[in-house]
């Protein structure tokens, strides 16, 4: 059977859930069954229950009270409700040990989720490009899931984020870093199938030129297969 993996969504004014289409179509085509999953604090168990594997998106930024700090004046699109949701799932998912992928906003909030902490603001790492172009290196740590994957040390990626991880939580190890200093991945180390990317490799999938992005994807559905 194909691997069922929830996926974390926004939420708007007028609709209960927003998502961008890519990180479905990745699922999918990395062979797995997405669900997108409501921001629904008191349902966190029954998608830890329901699902084999978890993607983390990406969206809004998070509240400073979750990391011990006072929100920054320039975040915004902010959802007390999926902060709540995805902290308390993340926690879940990491006592579970379900396969877990973050990205962007994912990548911030599990580690915060976990005892990490974020920066809040930094420039210049929002491009004006589209989604699926790839506008600046990171250099990805030898040894790492991640550069067995992409099979380089060198990578060119998107970027859609104004805050960016800091300190990391217990276990996480850091795997790539920007050419400016900031971290742009991290896993597990320890026996917890878990990375995350700062990145938007399902967008960058929209291009074929970029279809290494899918080696991203592919470990998930394969440690969720094992684990069945």
């Amino acid at each position: 059977m194909r691997p069922i993996i929830g996926i974390t969504s926004s939420a708007g004014e007028k609709l209960l859930v927003s998502l961008q289409k890519t990180y479905v179509n990745a699922i999918t085509a990395a062979g797995g069954v997405p669900v997108v999953m409501p921001n629904k604090p008191g349902l966190e168990r029954e998608y830890l229950n329901m699902c084999d594997g978890f993607l983390f998106s990406g969206g809004g930024d998070v509240a400073g009270k979750y990391f011990g700090q006072e929100t920054h004046e320039k975040a915004a699109f902010m959802s007390e409700e999926r902060d709540e949701f995805e902290i308390t799932l993340a926690k879940l998912v990491y006592a579970a040990k379900k396969p877990t992928l973050g990205i962007c906003r994912g990548h911030q909030v599990i580690n915060i989720a976990l005892g990490g902490d974020i920066i809040q603001h930094i420039e210049g790492h929002a491009q004006a490009d589209s989604r699926h172009q790839a506008t600046h290196y990171i250099t990805v740590t030898e040894g790492s899931k991640m550069f067995k994957w992409m099979g380089k040390g060198r990578v060119k990626v998107n970027s859609f984020h104004h805050q960016v991880v800091d300190k990391l939580a217990p276990g996480f190890i850091p795997t790539a870093v920007s050419d400016d200093g900031y971290n742009e991945a991290y896993e597990y180390g320890g026996d917890w199938f878990c990375v995350c990317a700062q990145w938007h490799p399902e967008a960058m999938l929209e291009s074929p030129e970029h279809i290494l992005m899918m080696e991203f994807f592919k470990p998930l559905i394969e440690e969720c297969k094992s684990l069945c």
